[in-house]
C-alpha cells in the first residue's frame, strides 16, 4: 500500500523488510525512478484484552486450547504455539508516557 502523505512524501507500507524491499526495487527498476529512502518507521499495533486460562489436559497433551495463537514457519516444519496477558496498567500507562522503552528490556 501507498499514499502521499500530509507532507508530500510518498509513503509505502509493507509488513517486512523483504516485502520493503521488492517495492523498492520494483520502483527503481521497472519504473525507472530515482527514491531518497528513509529509515523505516515501525510501528507495533497488537493488544491484548484479556488472560488466558490456562487448562492443565491441555499442557499435559500439548493440544492447544481455543485461545492460543499458532503460527507456522515458512516452510510448514515448526510450528509456534503462543498466549499472551494484558499488561498491568501501570506498566502501560509507562511505556505511553515514555518512561520505559522497548530498548531497556
Amino acid at each position: 500500500r501507498a499514499e502521499v502523505d500530509e507532507t508530500g512524501e510518498h509513503v509505502i507500507y509493507a509488513t517486512g523488510p523483504m516485502q520493503l524491499g521488492v517495492a523498492e526495487w520494483m520502483i527503481r527498476r521497472l519504473c525507472s525512478v530515482d527514491l531518497r529512502i528513509s529509515e523505516p518507521v515501525i510501528c507495533y499495533r497488537e493488544t491484548v484484552s484479556r488472560a488466558r486460562r490456562s487448562s492443565a489436559s491441555t499442557a499435559q497433551r500439548r493440544i492447544p486450547d481455543d485461545e492460543v495463537c499458532m503460527s507456522k514457519s515458512a516452510n510448514r516444519h515448526s510450528r509456534l504455539w503462543v498466549s499472551a496477558e494484558a499488561l498491568d496498567e501501570t506498566l502501560s500507562a509507562a511505556i505511553e508516557q515514555g518512561r520505559i522503552h522497548t530498548a531497556d528490556a
